[in-house]
């Protein structure tokens, strides 16, 4: 309409952008201050969308922060008792939770082993009554204590009290050495004591990591930004807590400029940092940081340095303010949706909202949720709430269920009560446009009990359902789709593999679904193209019996129906046609790094057809047995049906991918007595990720070798005998190393493999006049008129090698150029003569002094646009 035309060129006069722009900053100011942040500027907002790296205090943000004594250790030949007095004295001035914690066991053992009652241990170590000098804790010293009557208490880092025994010519034992080590190597944290610079034992605290803050840090990770662990602890204490928190690097023993440098560093590579902090110490790195959030109970100079103050003193909020930047306050897979009324949900995932997306409780994240108690949110909190009531009208305020009013975090919980669930159940049946008693029905299946709820709510809990590799980033894996999303779920357009030459041909076209009631589960998915012929062609199953199978599923990739069984991860139970991953490659074209697939994954299936069981026991575990028709085959070969399974492994990490594929079946056709046993086996490693990165973004490599064997009726595995008959087997590997730059938007792949197939039983053979497969139109004889011979003894040695160079402006397209360089020991490619006929048509006669121009090695220059949605 004209008014949509005038409102379109009023939004793209420039000085209305820059008014726009100025609005965008302001709403995310706004957005940050629902989250209890003062910031300086919209620009400052905008940067935390954009941070590459995070610097976090351990201690409150990756831990809970009340590090506890849980044991000491005095030195051999330290009397235990004057150790534990020494211990608590060096603590009667520390204010520290920490300190109060190792006063507290020192009192327990104390009193429990009778030396002393609790009212002797209260006036023992009165402070009133001793005249004594505090030495309180430093970054320099990384110690603290007390001296009093000529005697001087340490307790401090170990290596702070070994310097400081070692001045004093004393050194640390190897008893307590070794003790500092064992702490450390389990998470905890060594505290040394030392009276007049000699060492007295060792002092255990221990920390508890946050529940869900690797799998927070893990959606840090899919966003490409960087966690960094800042922490005073020794190296092998801070390696623990990183590796079992799932942050990508760590600072230990850290001093302010330490911090600083790190920043420095970053910044110097072209990245944006951010970081938070509250002492006057830290102004130098939160002025220097691209983003520094100041606490609000932190000095003046820092609070000035930073462009951020964080009215909660809220270690974890500097994770969520890189959320709001980023626009992914409420973010589960492809779904994002904000605030009161914001869900995300699938036909198998439900998340119920709360109230909120703000962290309002006074409590920090993983301490004793007791709801709004802080004043300045009560207004805010009751306003959302109210809002929660508008969207929910069928609700009322005495309804609402208590873990949605007093809960911590980001707003949505994959474990909530029961009610919580159920007084949604309208709007979520609504906007999902689903029957309202089945949703009861599925929160009644997700039920557990009895879990212990938040603040004595209801203690049924529904539980989502858990999804298999959830959270695992698959886009870089050579055979898996690159998409974050799929504008239609799980359709997949467009595939490999040349049946002409020098031509613009349509190799494949693919539309379909997935289809879902309840628990039952379907896919159709459909082929056309010349990958419709060319995959097939080699299947001689369909010529046993009628019906011209090859006609009949000609048209169809994928068909199969199943059932979900709600068990650990799921189990599928699927009948049909279905992917074989054997060869690591897709069959879909888009989800491989090159685009002429290696020997190995050329002459490996591309489809089965039969039954299949996929387990998953865990997130990172697949489970997949088959009992299928034959080795990419339509029919049965003979009466045995062939046999095999998959496993697969992902890390949580998303580096790492690992699978083998294994088959045994009889598929010589007409040749019962011939067993067939295949083992195809895979490593992906992906070495390096920076996604945010201009230069290189990301590398991996995948790395897959095939061996198997025929043996009996007339053949005999890897080894020929007079008898038996003569070797054949299949050996073959790939290897592949792909780049990426430029934000992932460019790619360079490089790679080849090898093949050796004695007896030639997996080798795509040639077409035209040289095919030996039978004749459609009459089958007692073969298609062409000089086959290419493939019988037991036959030897094929191959290898192929090839680069190419991807461009992908969007998740939907991918314009590829690539060259591909192959050899076989024998005239195996069409060479320039053809396979057809002297003229190339297949209507001419043949010249009788006229055969199929067979070469042994070939090299292609292939231009390529794949496109899906």
């Amino acid at each position: 309409t004209i008014a949509a035309f005038i409102s379109l060129f009023v939004c793209l006069i420039p000085t209305t952008i820059g008014g726009l722009l100025s609005a965008i900053g302001i709403a995310g100011m706004d957005r940050a201050l629902r989250a209890n942040v003062i910031t300086k500027s919209g620009k400052a907002v905008e940067t935390a969308g954009d941070i590459d790296v995070l610097l976090l205090d351990k201690t409150g943000t990756i831990t809970i922060g009340n590090r506890k004594a849980t044991n000491f250790y005095p030195a051999d030949g330290v009397d235990e008792k004057h150790f534990i007095k020494s211990v608590v004295l060096a603590s009667m001035a520390d204010e520290t939770p920490e300190g109060k914690s190792i006063i507290d066991l020192g009192k327990s053992l104390m009193v429990n082993g009778k030396w002393m009652t609790e009212t002797e241990f209260n006036n023992h170590f009165s402070i009133h009554h001793l005249q004594f000098t505090i030495h309180k804790f430093t970054a320099e010293t990384r110690s603290s204590g007390i001296d009093f009557d000529n005697t001087r208490i340490r307790k401090g880092a170990s290596d702070a009290i070994k310097n400081l025994c070692a001045k004093a010519g004393n050194i640390l034992p190897h008893e307590t050495a070794e003790r500092v080590k064992l702490i450390s190597s389990n998470g905890g944290t060594p505290l040394v004591l030392s009276e007049n610079e000699r060492v007295l034992g060792v002092i255990e605290l221990q920390d508890i990591i946050k529940t869900g803050i690797s799998e927070r840090f893990e959606r840090l990770r899919k966003m490409g930004i960087k966690t960094v662990m800042v922490t005073g602890d020794n190296p092998l204490t801070a390696k623990f807590i990183a590796e079992k928190a799932g942050v990508d690097d760590f600072i230990a023993e850290a001093k302010p400029e330490d911090k600083m440098n790190y920043i420095k560093k970053e910044q110097s590579e072209g990245r944006l940092v951010a970081m938070m902090g509250d002492g006057t110490n830290d102004a130098p790195a939160l002025a220097q940081a691209d983003v520094g959030v100041a606490m609000n109970s932190g000095t003046q100079a820092a609070k000035e340095a930073g462009n951020m103050v964080d009215l909660d003193n809220d270690p974890t909020k500097l994770i969520e303010i890189v959320e709001i930047g980023k626009g992914e306050i409420v973010t589960q897979n492809d779904k994002t949706y904000y605030a009161n009324i914001g869900q995300s949900f699938t036909n198998d995932k439900y998340f119920y909202s709360r109230p909120s997306t703000v962290a309002y409780n006074a409590a920090g994240s993983g301490g004793s949720n007791k709801g709004p108690s802080n004043p300045d949110y009560l207004k805010d909190v009751q306003a959302r709430i109210d809002t929660f009531l508008v969207h929910n009208p069928e609700v009322t305020k005495s309804e609402i269920p208590s873990d949605l009013v007093t809960a911590s975090g980001s707003g949505l919980d994959p474990n909530i009560s029961v009610q919580a669930a159920k007084v949604q159940v309208k709007r979520i049946a609504k906007i999902r446009k689903v029957n309202e008693v089945d949703l009861q029905k599925l929160i009644d299946q997700q039920t557990e009990k009895p879990l212990a709820g938040f603040a004595n709510a209801q203690k049924d809990t529904v539980v989502v359902e858990k999804i298999p590799f959830d959270g695992i980033d698959q886009t870089w894996q050579n055979g898996s789709d690159r998409r974050e999303y799929s504008v239609f779920k799980d359709m997949k357009f467009f595939t490999p593999t040349l049946a002409r030459n020098n031509e613009v041909q349509l190799s494949a076209l693919h539309f379909g679904g997935d289809f879902y009631y309840k628990n039952a589960r379907a896919r159709v998915m459909t082929q056309f193209g010349t990958r419709s012929i060319v995959v097939p062609r080699n299947d001689y199953s369909p010529y046993r019996g009628q019906y011209k199978l090859a006609d009949v599923y000609r048209y169809l990739s994928e068909a199969y129906a199943g059932y979900h069984i709600n068990k650990w991860y799921g189990i599928n139970i699927d009948a049909g046609m279905f992917m074989s991953y054997i060869g690591l490659n897709s069959y879909y074209q888009p989800e491989n790094w090159e685009y002429q697939a290696s020997f190995t994954s050329d002459n490996t299936p591309w489809f089965f057809n039969g039954l299949r069981i996929q387990i998953f026991p865990t997130k990172n575990i697949k489970i997949e047995p088959w009992i299928i028709n034959g080795w990419q085959s339509y029919g049965k070969f003979n009466k045995m049906p062939g046999v095999g399974f998959n496993f697969t492994y992902m890390s949580s990490n998303s580096n790492i991918k690992a699978l083998t594929n294994n088959y045994y079946g009889t598929d010589a056709a007409g040749i019962p007595d011939r067993v067939r046993f295949h083992s195809d086996n895979s490593f992906l490693l992906r070495y390096y990720n920076k996604p945010n990165s201009k230069g290189i973004s990301k590398m991996a490599f995948s790395l897959t070798g095939d061996i198997g064997f025929e043996k009996g009726g007339g053949v005999n595995g890897f080894k020929d005998d007079d008898v038996k008959g003569p070797a054949q087997y299949f050996m073959s590997a790939m290897f592949y190393n792909r780049i990426w730059f430029n934000k992932n938007t460019m790619a360079w792949t490089i790679g080849g493999g090898l093949m050796n197939n004695p007896g030639r039983y997996l080798v795509l053979y040639p077409t035209g006049q040289a095919s030996p497969l039978p004749n459609p139109a009459n089958p007692t004889q073969t298609e062409g008129a000089f086959p290419f011979s493939a019988n037991p003894g036959d030897q094929f040695h191959g290898w192929d090698a090839s680069t190419n160079f991807d461009y992908m402006p969007n998740q939907s397209i991918t314009f590829r150029f690539e060259y591909v360089h192959r050899e076989a020991s024998v005239g195996y490619f069409a060479g320039a003569g053809g396979v057809t006929s002297q003229t190339g048509y297949s209507t001419s006669a043949l010249d009788p002094n006229w055969r199929p121009d067979l070469v042994k090695s070939e090299d292609r220059i292939i231009l390529a646009m794949l496109f899906r949605l």
